[in-house]
């Protein structure tokens, strides 16, 4: 049987909703190992969350900016499962509550390297609920719309979030998580607003930073 690995970077901004985050994990119809690793000098809620009966402990390693808590957790779950006799990964955001079936979809796709879509506010002159997940372009990259979700389907794409992502081989889990801004912005510039043959697929008007999300099949 396959031994996986839940990673869990958190900070304790994302302790309101823990409670439904955490049940959610153990409701999981495969059972996992479970590891929260909180942000550096957040070391009490590290306490409070082991109180709940889960492994949890704070990064050693401080951070410059806060974009580097979230490279820092999840650089330090990746070494924790190339560290020891786990054969997949799954990195989780507290704040994404998972369906409890999530493990077993992912699994049962027999991909090196997968990532869910999740919600995000993107300003795009407007508010605008998209997932955060999106798909190369010729000169740039473009953003998903809501509705480009569905069908559910499995499918290539240029770039996703760090809210959820999942190394189903051991081999895949190999590359550490940086920042790459200005590679993803040579990458993926911001494209004009134009027609495209992609259905459901809008420009996104900012920089597309990739950090280490990009999902091949």
């Amino acid at each position: 049987m396959s031994k996986i690995l839940i990673g869990v970077p958190t900070h304790k901004a994302h302790k309101y909703c823990f409670e439904e985050f955490s049940e959610a994990l153990k409701s999981q119809s495969i059972t996992a190992d479970i590891m929260f690793v909180v942000n550096n000098g957040q070391e009490s809620y590290a306490r409070w969350i082991k109180s709940k009966g889960f492994s949890a402990v704070e990064n050693p390693k401080p951070a410059k900016e806060p974009r580097d808590h979230v490279l820092n957790n999840r650089n330090y779950l990746r070494d924790y499962f190339l560290g020891l006799d786990y054969d997949h990964l799954l990195l989780v955001s507290s704040d994404v509550i998972l369906p409890n079936n999530a493990l077993e979809m992912l699994l049962y796709e027999k991909k090196d390297i997968l990532a869910a879509p999740y919600l995000n506010i993107f300003q795009l002159g407007e508010p605008v609920v998209a997932p955060k997940m999106f798909k190369d372009a010729e000169g740039g990259a473009l953003l998903y719309t809501y509705k480009g979700m569905f069908p559910a389907r499995v499918e290539e794409i240029g770039a996703a979030g760090l809210g959820l992502r999942a190394a189903l081989q051991k081999s895949a889990g190999g590359d550490q998580f940086q920042k790459d801004g200005e590679r993803c912005e040579r990458r993926h510039p911001i494209l004009p607003e134009r027609e495209k043959e992609i259905q459901d697929i809008r420009p996104y008007r900012r920089q597309v930073h990739a950090q280490g999300a990009s999902s091949r099949p």
